[in-house]
């Protein structure tokens, strides 16, 4: 009998969308251990760790533990741009919270600038630091600011995920409020 030779196939369309795939999810899950664990440097070292008496600091406020916190990040997260995006953005909402406006800004219009330069205009985590920033831009009087970024953001949203998404109505709420602030 004659044996035609050996013919590698290559791989299906579906064998490619696998492998594409689970190198996808491979790359979101070291980025999300990367963020885990730079998270839980900064609040243990960067955070928990100055109320130590050992560092001479036994009755640190929250606003100074967060403030030498954000300084940090610069000498930090060099490389990890996403990491320090979403630590920028909780350091910036937890001084906003305070009502430490002012301290907030910063934070969060470096995170929004890295969120849009390293996930892009219509990532969920853009528009939500979107938000965050146009909240304190609202809670300093830059309500023209912030109602002009939450129009942007709302826009976007509506192309990435639909008029109809909860992101996107949560996003025309905020607008609302900022133009209800503009009279």
């Amino acid at each position: 009998p004659v044996h035609a030779p050996a013919v590698r196939l290559p791989f299906s369309l579906a064998q490619r969308r696998a492998r594409d795939d689970m190198a996808r999810e491979r790359d979101t899950a070291r980025r999300e251990a990367r963020l885990s664990a730079a998270i839980h440097e900064v609040l243990t070292e960067d955070l928990l760790l100055q109320a130590s008496p050992r560092h001479g600091h036994r009755d640190l406020l929250v606003r100074e533990a967060l403030a030498g916190a954000a300084r940090r990040l610069d000498e930090r997260l060099l490389d990890e741009q996403l990491v320090e995006a979403s630590l920028r953005d909780t350091i910036g909402m937890t001084f906003h919270n305070l009502g430490e406006e002012e301290a907030a800004l910063p934070q969060l219009e470096r995170a929004h600038s890295l969120y849009l330069q390293h996930a892009g205009a219509a990532a969920s985590r853009t528009l939500d630091t979107a938000s965050h920033l146009a909240g304190v831009l609202r809670a300093l009087g830059r309500v023209d600011d912030a109602r002009a970024l939450l129009a942007e953001a709302v826009g976007r949203s509506e192309r990435a995920f639909g008029a109809a998404a909860a992101l996107t109505l949560r996003r025309r709420s905020g607008h609302g409020l900022a133009l209800a602030d503009a009279g």
